[in-house]
């Protein structure tokens, strides 16, 4: 067998919708009725019908298999809110680049083979500026070509203030305590 037969079989073993199924048992048996021979003495329309069929049946079985072929990964986030429920209006970004697609329920980067780091390891960051959350997440790129990641985001508590507390008379306040608006958390004593 030349490799484009074995890649053909490869792609025909992952078919497992029913309709996909039949349309390409529809076009292997038009082409052993007809075979070459058939092909070449002008039996072109029913075969040409046959293959139609079968090509349209077969498209999302080969879309996904020849993607999966060349190496494209799929990496889906779902990005969970400070109330655990699926986040809509936050920034995701990836370690090797790349545009995040918005899609029911969370964002999906596609990744090329040339941009797979050497470990398979890509980082996942994840934010909602309006509500000072953060988060963070690592995902293998393996062996599946669609794998999902969730990043659960929590309370910024990177930022550091720093200041002089002052009266009115503008004197300096030794001891003050200071507090976040409307969060009563003591940030620096």
């Amino acid at each position: 067998m030349d490799p484009s037969q074995i890649d053909a079989l490869k792609i025909a073993s992952q078919i497992k919708h029913p309709f996909a199924l039949a349309a390409l048992s529809l076009v292997l048996s038009a082409f052993i009725f007809y075979g070459i021979k058939g092909i070449r003495a002008n039996r072109w329309p029913a075969f040409l019908l046959a293959a139609m069929i079968g090509f349209t049946g077969c498209v999302p079985a080969i879309v996904r298999s020849v993607a999966e072929f060349r190496g494209v990964y799929h990496l889906r986030v779902i990005v969970l809110g400070s109330d655990r429920l699926p986040a809509t209006n936050a920034h995701v970004t990836l370690s090797v680049g790349g545009e995040a697609k918005q899609t029911s329920g969370g964002w999906e980067f596609d990744i090329p083979p040339q941009t797979k780091p050497a470990d398979g390891l890509v980082s996942i960051y994840a934010s909602i500026d309006s509500e000072f959350l953060t988060g963070s997440a690592t995902a293998k790129l393996g062996d599946s070509y669609y794998p999902v990641i969730a990043i659960q985001l929590a309370a910024d508590t990177s930022a550091k203030l720093q200041g002089i507390v002052i009266d009115r008379h503008r004197h300096a306040v030794p001891g003050a305590r200071v507090f976040q608006k409307h969060v009563p958390e003591l940030i620096n004593g």
